[in-house]
């Protein structure tokens, strides 16, 4: 029968180490993870480039509307933002029951309807991305600031 051996540690080094990590959380024993990639904000655009570029957009906002299997690159982005899964936190938000009966509903109808499964953490992820770009881009224009300057 083996013989298991005491480990030897300092308690004074392990209580030194747990007070210089109070209010660190999860970060105290792991690294932090890398910052999310930046939404990318649209730069001012000189006048002579901004007619070219407004036909431009206006043939690709066209041509994406004769081909539904084409995304628009903002739809490509949030797509892809939300199918990133590494480096997730856990943070508690709050709900109104309410909010949460319908988030249900439509990630069970979309689900049925859709190839791929998608989750209640999927659209909340979704959502807030697209408020977050709308609200870089846009600023006061955007959906956050005209609700929040409503209140």
């Amino acid at each position: 029968m083996d013989k298991r051996q005491k480990l030897d540690y300092n308690t004074d080094e392990l209580a030194l180490h747990l007070k210089q990590s109070t209010g660190q959380g999860v970060d105290a024993l792991f690294s932090p993870p890398s910052p999310a990639r930046p939404i990318a904000a649209v730069e001012p655009q000189r006048e002579e480039e901004t007619d070219h570029n407004t036909q431009t957009h206006q043939r690709a906002r066209t041509h994406a509307r004769q081909q539904p299997g084409k995304r628009t690159s903002v739809e490509q982005e949030l797509r892809e933002r939300v199918l990133t899964k590494r480096h997730l936190s856990s943070f508690t938000f709050r709900f109104q029951l309410e909010e949460l009966e319908a988030l249900d509903r439509i990630t069970d109808e979309i689900n049925q309807n859709g190839r791929h499964k998608t989750s209640k953490n999927d659209v909340i992820r979704l959502a807030l991305n697209w408020l977050l770009q709308d609200y870089e881009v846009k600023k006061e224009d955007s959906m956050l600031a005209r609700v929040l300057n409503r209140i």
